[in-house]
């Protein structure tokens, strides 16, 4: 699918980068992927690639599907088409096994297990992990998310709004996946830690060789960290590019926040 949209790329602006000779340039492939809830039909053929240690942000507004993409890719939602990880079809397997393929999903609404200390939820995170690497994956969160380590032993339900937020992410990462699905990741946090999250996630990123598709309400900041930017409009990735290519005030609807 290429787009002859803003800048007129000559390359699919839905595509992974191309590759560096290591391997196969993407590491997801997702194809006429179909999702909804009941007889409503909410994603009408998306079609998107992610190379390793990419960040994706998909745009758009309220009700486009941009958490139903993320729920389908995660094995939340029923879908159909095709959605390879590294190869292996994702579509038509349980939440747990996609976790185990190297998925890690940070859904709206955070998903914490409240009445659970901050420890208790970053070692459910790591439940999946070989017991002889999750003190190591433990120190690695906790040294992203200093602020995690002074509240170990406090409910996660008794965290600021922008606490549990790093928490969630943490408990995401203690997967140490190789796709992480991030819903709104800034929501609840000050400037501040907004952008010490997204350094984070950079960071992450770049050594681990990650690969990240999020929505994000600020559209902005989103622009700012991620190399690519799509929109997604009543079910369909419709046009994309280069992050930055949005800043220049071609697509002002951009920049609603949406779902």
């Amino acid at each position: 699918m290429t787009v002859n949209g803003p800048g007129d790329h000559p390359r699919s602006l839905f595509e992974a980068p191309p590759g560096t000779g290591n391997g196969p340039a993407a590491l997801l492939r997702v194809h006429g992927l179909r999702a909804g809830y009941g007889p409503a039909r909410v994603l009408h053929g998306v079609d998107l690639e992610l190379a390793a240690g990419e960040m994706v942000a998909v745009l758009g507004p309220n009700g486009a599907g941009k958490t139903t993409m993320l729920r389908a890719l995660s094995g939340l939602v029923r879908g159909r088409g095709s959605v390879l990880l590294d190869g292996t079809e994702l579509l038509g397997r349980a939440p747990e096994e996609i976790v185990r393929l190297g998925v890690a999903h940070v859904p709206e609404g955070r998903g914490l297990f409240a009445p659970l200390t901050v420890e208790e939820n970053l070692r459910i995170g790591a439940h999946l992990r070989p017991a002889a690497e999750r003190a190591e994956d433990m120190r690695r969160v906790l040294a992203w998310f200093p602020v995690l380590r002074a509240h170990l032993s406090q409910p996660a339900g008794s965290l600021s709004g922008g606490e549990q937020q790093m928490l969630a992410v943490g408990r995401a990462l203690m997967t140490r996946p190789r796709l992480l699905l991030l819903d709104e990741p800034s929501r609840g946090l000050a400037p501040v830690a907004t952008r010490r999250m997204f350094d984070v996630l950079r960071a992450v990123g770049s050594h681990d060789r990650v690969a990240m598709l999020l929505v994000e309400q600020d559209a902005r900041l989103a622009l700012e960290f991620t190399s690519r930017a799509l929109v997604m409009e009543s079910g369909r990735l419709t046009v994309g590019g280069p992050a930055g290519w949005p800043q220049a005030g071609r697509r002002p609807s951009l920049f609603r926040p949406g779902r």
